[in-house]
């Protein structure tokens, strides 16, 4: 039906007055939204912060490990209950914080600083910026021979702030900062062997001292072909938990005049029962040799967690990696295969291949990140590897 004709205008129904106020009331709660955003980003926006600090008795690695050691942070902080992700500049990582008397939030923010040993923070934003940021960050400051004080802040930013009580994560704040200090001086080894040569266990490894044992090797003399870290069972052992850390390696090395010319770790001959973390970097390989960063010719119940070789964010490489920057594979036909020998959230940069599995039981490598020229090799003769959420990336990308 054509529409009705009223003094030269086209009538087409009247909208009802209940729904024009309904309409004019959403398009004034929409404008005054957008006021508060406009003036929240021009204008000083609320905030809130709220801060602990707390002074350790332990080696500044030992808490920066335990603070990028995100898979482990549902063993001891009572606040941030799990963190899931890449301790990398630039990466999201997801976040459950669970204040005390308060419920459960989960947030994803993105890891914004990364300064090894020195600070570390991360923020999230709800919705848009300037409804409800938060940013957190933790700075480690030596004040002493293996004294630290490490001083943690949050601040709470945008126009819902007033809006919102932060006195149940404050709580939760000192209580972290409490359990940091635990956890770190827990960890603090009684004994830390420094080296300029090669260092081979070949004993339980608490009778070198309060466990874990931190090895800091540097090596200068390229002379031969050398080793910087070997592993050698039958007695070569941890304690046989898997929730603790019986071994810290810090060895350095340049790729050039600086580090071992062989392999950086060796495990041969049994080594068993260990939980190692830490970095492993080589120096120049010697003329005929295959160097490694870690080579396992022979281990059980083995596992380097979070370990690094190389920098991933330089796409640097230290050790050669021809056979495998992290090879796990049987000596000889004559010797037992590896078993559960795994790198667990490791960072791997190799310019020839990431990773080796040989002949082998329930051996390889999870939830780690691979940089390398070459990809993973398997070899038939592995049985049940491990090689579940691995992330690779090329050396050298195209472009």
């Amino acid at each position: 039906m054509a529409p009705a004709r009223r003094r030269g205008r086209v009538v087409t129904g009247r909208v009802p007055r209940a729904l024009k106020v309904v309409l004019a009331c959403v398009a004034g709660a929409l404008f005054a939204l957008g006021l508060a955003i406009m003036a929240s980003a021009a204008l000083d926006r609320p905030s809130k912060t709220i801060q602990s600090e707390v002074t350790i008795d332990a080696p500044v690695e030992t808490i920066w490990r335990i603070l990028t050691d995100f898979e482990n942070y549902e063993r001891w902080n009572p606040l941030q209950t799990s963190v899931r992700g890449d301790a990398r500049l630039g990466a999201k990582v997801d976040l459950a914080l669970s204040p005390p008397h308060g419920e459960t939030e989960e947030y994803s923010p993105e890891i914004t600083i990364l300064r090894p040993n020195r600070k570390l923070a991360w923020m999230s934003r709800q919705v848009v910026p300037g409804i409800s940021d938060r940013e957190y960050e933790v700075i480690l400051t030596p004040v002493g021979e293996n004294l630290v004080r490490v001083d943690f802040h949050k601040r709470f930013e945008g126009i819902t702030i007033p809006f919102t009580s932060t006195a149940e994560e404050e709580v939760g704040l000192d209580l972290m900062a409490q359990a940091l200090r635990r956890r770190a001086e827990e960890l603090t080894p009684g004994t830390t062997i420094r080296t300029a040569e090669n260092w081979e266990c070949d004993r339980p490894l608490e009778q070198y001292g309060d466990l874990p044992i931190i090895v800091k090797s540097r090596i200068e003399d390229q002379a031969q072909p050398l080793e910087a870290v070997t592993l050698s069972g039958p007695d070569c052992a941890g304690d046989g938990n898997p929730q603790t850390v019986d071994l810290v390696l810090e060895i350095e090395g340049d790729g050039a005049e600086i580090g071992s010319t062989s392999d950086a770790v060796k495990v041969r001959l049994g080594a068993h029962d260990i939980e190692v973390t830490g970095f492993a970097d080589c120096g120049e390989s010697h003329p005929g040799v295959q160097q490694n960063g870690i080579h396992v010719m022979l281990g059980y119940r083995i596992t380097f967690r979070g370990f690094r070789i190389g920098d991933a964010d330089a796409r640097t490489p230290t050790c050669d990696g021809a056979g495998g920057a992290l090879s796990i594979e049987e000596r000889s036909e004559e010797d037992p295969e590896p078993e559960d020998v795994v790198c667990v959230r490791c960072t791997i940069v190799s310019p020839n291949r990431g990773l080796y599995v040989g002949d082998s039981v329930r051996s390889g490598a999870r939830d780690s990140t691979f940089v390398a020229a070459r990809e993973a090799f398997v070899e038939p003769g592995a049985v049940d590897p491990v090689l579940s959420g691995n992330t690779w990336r090329d050396l050298d990308p195209p472009g």
